[in-house]
C-alpha cells in the first residue's frame, strides 16, 4: 500500500514538474517599400538583402518599423543590395508555415521557403512590372515556430532527486514475499 501511495504521489509530482506540450507560437515581418519593376526580398535570421531583377530597384525600405536604404541596386542589374541586420525578432530556422498577405497593384508571392538547402533563406518577389510606375506595398510575412521546450529548474531536479530516492528506498524497505 505504502508503494503504490509513493507511485501516485511521485506521477503527481512528475506532472506538476513536467513541462507543458510544446506549442507553435507565429511571427512576423512587415515590409513596406516602393515597387516599379522586379525585385526579390532575401530574408534570413535577423537579416534582409535585395536582389533586383528588372526596372528601377527598391528604394527605402520599412522592416518591422527600421528604415533601410538598400545601397548597391541600379535598373536592370541582376545584383544585390548590401545586407540589412535589423530583422527583429529574427526569423528562427525551425519556422514553419509561411505566408504573405499584401496591398498593392501587383503580387508579392513565397517564391523559396527556407530550409537547410539555401541556409535557411526565405525568397519574397515583389512583381510590380505593369506599365504607371511605381506602387506602394505593404507587405505581411507570417510564420509559425516551435516555442522552446522549457527546461527543469535546479530545484525542481533538487525536488526529483529526493522523492526518486525516497521512493527506492520504500521499495527496498519492502519485505520480499
Amino acid at each position: 500500500m505504502r508503494l503504490r501511495a509513493a507511485g501516485v504521489f511521485l506521477f503527481g509530482v512528475l506532472l506538476v514538474f513536467s513541462p507543458p506540450p510544446v506549442m507553435a507560437a507565429t511571427g512576423s515581418v512587415r515590409v513596406i517599400v516602393s515597387i516599379d519593376g522586379l525585385s526579390d526580398l532575401l530574408l534570413s535570421a535577423n537579416t534582409a538583402q535585395w536582389h533586383h531583377l528588372e526596372y528601377s530597384p527598391p528604394q527605402e525600405t520599412l522592416v518591422n518599423g527600421v528604415t533601410w536604404v538598400p545601397t548597391g541596386l541600379s535598373s536592370f542589374c541582376n545584383c544585390l543590395s548590401n545586407v540589412f541586420t535589423g530583422v527583429a525578432p529574427a526569423i528562427p530556422q525551425t519556422a514553419t508555415n509561411f505566408g504573405v498577405t499584401w496591398s498593392g497593384r501587383g503580387t508579392v508571392t513565397l517564391e523559396e521557403l527556407p530550409s537547410a538547402l539555401n541556409s535557411y533563406r526565405l525568397r519574397v518577389r515583389f512583381d510590380d512590372v505593369a506599365p504607371g510606375g511605381a506602387d506602394l506595398y505593404n507587405a505581411l510575412i507570417t510564420y509559425d515556430y516551435p516555442e522552446p521546450i522549457p527546461v527543469m529548474s535546479a530545484q525542481g531536479m533538487v525536488v526529483l532527486m529526493v522523492l526518486l530516492l525516497g521512493l527506492a528506498i520504500v521499495a527496498l524497505r519492502r519485505p520480499i514475499a
